[in-house]
């Protein structure tokens, strides 16, 4: 057998410590994702936070998930020791992804000047998206697996839930609009708040079955 020259060796290098997710980022990416999948409006209403609604702060219109997304994102910009190589190298491997950020933030900005609405729906919808693609970039095999692993039982508890919702006709967190919950609305809640979005997810997650994603 031919002996392993340097060439080899530096093949088989680590890549450097700020395109890696550092142990506080994985932990934070894990737990955005199980309060994005498993915390809905209805939820937020019990605690306090109107999410769901007109009225309130308009911080409350940014869901809890996309909070500690944008704060384990940043977490490892500082985590990685070089904000500036690792931002560099972000941009390199998800270009397509920075692009929708800067159109994100530049619309942002437009509604602002214009004394425009909406503004936690581009957050939640777009820059949370963006975010959450950055740091996948650096997930590891490990993570992922785990990531998988939440998402399958999330989704079969949501669909369990919902069943068990269907038979007894009891909603545990119905959808709520300023705090008042559509009681004409038999459909299931389950984990997601709304029906539709219930739906969106349920669909979205079969396609990617179906896909091998």
């Amino acid at each position: 057998m031919r002996a392993a020259g340097p060439g080899f060796a530096a093949g088989l290098r680590t890549a450097p410590g700020w395109a890696r997710l550092d142990g506080l980022s994985r932990l934070g990416l894990i737990a955005a994702m199980l309060v994005l999948f498993c915390i809905s409006g209805g939820m937020l209403w019990l605690v306090g936070y109107n999410y769901d609604g007109l009225a309130g702060s308009a911080a409350t219109k940014i869901h809890p998930s996309t909070y500690l997304i944008v704060l384990a994102f940043c977490w490892s910009l500082i985590a990685s020791g070089d904000p500036v190589s690792r931002s560099i190298h972000l941009a390199s491997a998800r270009p397509a992804t920075l692009l929708m950020l800067v159109v994100t933030i530049a619309v942002i900005v437009v509604t602002i000047l214009r004394g425009g609405a909406g503004i936690g729906g581009m957050v939640d919808t777009y820059v949370a998206s963006c975010l959450l693609v950055f740091l996948l970039a650096d997930a590891d095999d490990e993570t992922m697996a785990t990531l998988t692993m939440l998402l399958h039982v999330v989704m079969t508890l949501n669909a369990l839930l919902a069943l068990a919702e269907f038979v007894t006709q009891i909603r545990l967190f119905p959808y709520r609009f300023d705090g008042i919950a559509f009681e004409t609305d038999t459909r299931s809640a389950a984990l997601h708040g709304h029906p539709l979005a219930n739906a969106m997810i349920t669909a979205c997650y079969l396609m990617a079955l179906i896909s091998g994603a």
